[in-house]
């Protein structure tokens, strides 16, 4: 036993005194084994040419998730096969021993956008993502995917008596027997490029991944043939999840519906689109074929115009508070298209079409963003206010580019205290400017508006409020000096 451990000691010696070798060997971790009597193993990394390498590791080795710039520690009994890693070997050791194992990680995904949030699907739906679509058939990614299968086909034929093609793979020692129906989709797969195949594709000998259907394990919905060799076999069934597609055949009798704040409206096949969340309901527990298909559309975005950028639309949301967190707002950005529909809902519910320009600032909106990314608005909606009369008094602030601002005096009333306002309204043609002094009322220009001059405005709240009448008072005259 002292034999074992003292090899440990000294490979650990080692690597506190020897330099690694000058470049890692980076490829796919295919093989990982604990010695049986001794903290040390061996990992087997099928390198970039090709080439199995191996390496002794062991409480010597440093073990490290690499993430984008995130690094932490791991271990040597981690389940890593099938991952891409860069192994840091010691130079010049025999056996090979490995300094430092990087477990290379794919890059984090970007965060959802903020205003994105969907309608949970509906119980028995099948959720996922739209990878390709056609007048018959629609194929979806799903979200939540079971364990797909990892084999060496053994067999390739069709049941004489059903005509229903069927293959064996070699699972470990075990053999497995699945289904190809005419849903099943095959796939040739060599690095990152999927060529379609079809059921005559598949022969003996072949390393596939299986991806069985939804609650019927061995009915294959989709067979992808590993033309790289197992150990990227290996690598595709770890990250299974990006390609666990799932085809549905479409019927006239499917039934398409867009479903958005958890409201249904009856849509056609066109509304469905690539990358597109849907739901779908199989017309049985065992079936391939769709019944339903729901177009989960995200949830309305309802703000305030906070200023337009380069091809979007900024809105400040409001959320109210609740367990989790105080009342805040949100500025939320929602890109435009050549498409995005405008249009204004006046108090009384009647629609109209609306120029893009009436998107102002301070502007009640409902926008209606896409499903697929980057979820431009398909529609704003402009929620008009009521016309109120209003009145206010108090001395100019500013005015100038068609506007006057007027700083107004509130008296303290219940528990507010005494405060100012900036009033800003907008003056059009239709704008009377009249200058009072004692009796008399004259017509006044608009440079009568200086600074300090006191006014009552008589307008219509608005984005913003238009002055319909400005009265201003005339500066009381300074006798001469005698």
């Amino acid at each position: 036993m002292g034999r074992f451990f003292s090899l440990a000691c000294i490979l650990a010696l080692a690597v506190t005194t020897q330099p690694l070798a000058a470049q890692p060997v980076k490829g796919i971790l295919t093989d990982v084994v604990k010695d049986q009597n001794t903290p040390t193993g061996s990992i087997t990394v099928m390198d970039n040419n090709n080439k199995a390498v191996k390496f002794v590791v062991g409480e010597f080795t440093q073990f490290q998730i690499v993430r984008g710039a995130e690094r932490r520690q791991t271990n040597f009994l981690a389940e890593h096969r099938g991952e891409m890693v860069a192994v840091f070997p010691l130079a010049k050791s025999n056996p090979v021993a490995a300094a430092k194992v990087d477990i290379l990680l794919p890059a984090p995904p970007p965060p959802p956008a903020v205003h994105i949030v969907r309608t949970a699907p509906r119980v028995g739906h099948v959720r996922g993502t739209v990878v390709h679509i056609d007048p018959n058939t629609v194929t979806i990614r799903l979200h939540e995917p079971p364990s797909p299968v990892l084999g060496v086909v053994t067999e390739v034929g069709v049941n004489p008596d059903t005509g229903v093609g069927f293959f064996t793979i070699n699972v470990n020692g075990k053999v497995e027997k699945f289904v190809a129906t005419v849903a099943t989709r095959f796939y040739k797969v060599k690095g990152r490029n999927f060529e379609r195949g079809s059921f005559l594709s598949e022969d003996k000998g072949q390393t596939v991944v299986v991806f069985p259907m939804l609650h019927h394990h061995h009915v294959a919905a989709k067979v992808d043939i590993i033309l790289d060799g197992p150990a990227m076999a290996l690598h595709h069934h770890r990250y299974h999840h990006k390609h666990h597609w799932i085809t549905f055949l479409l019927t006239p009798d499917t039934a398409y519906i867009r479903v958005r704040d958890g409201r249904h409206h009856p849509a056609t096949l066109a509304a469905v689109q690539l990358h597109e969340e849907v739901s779908i309901l199989p017309t049985g527990q065992h079936s391939h074929i769709a019944r339903n298909v729901d177009i989960l559309l995200p949830h309305q975005v309802h703000g305030v115009v906070t200023g337009l950028a380069s091809g979007a639309i900024k809105v400040k949301v409001h959320h109210g508070p609740n367990s989790k967190h105080p009342a805040f707002d949100q500025e939320i950005v929602v890109p435009l298209a050549a498409s995005t529909t405008v249009e204004t809902l006046d108090p009384k519910k009647v629609r109209k079409p609306a120029n893009p320009a009436a998107l102002a600032t301070g502007e009640r909106v409902v926008v209606y963003p896409a499903g697929p990314p980057p979820h431009v608005a398909e529609t704003v909606e402009i929620h008009l206010q009521a016309i109120k009369k209003v009145t206010v008094h108090g001395h100019v602030a500013g005015a100038g580019m068609g506007t006057v601002t007027v700083k107004v005096h509130h008296a303290a009333k219940g528990d507010k205290p005494a405060h100012d306002t900036l009033d800003t309204f907008a003056i059009t043609m239709a704008t009377t400017l009249e200058m009072h002094q004692g009796k008399n009322t004259v017509a006044a220009p608009a440079t009568a508006l200086i600074p300090g001059a006191e006014v009552t405005i008589h307008g219509h709240t608005g984005s913003p409020a238009v002055a319909d009448k400005i009265e201003i008072k005339a500066p009381k005259k300074t006798p001469p000096k005698k």
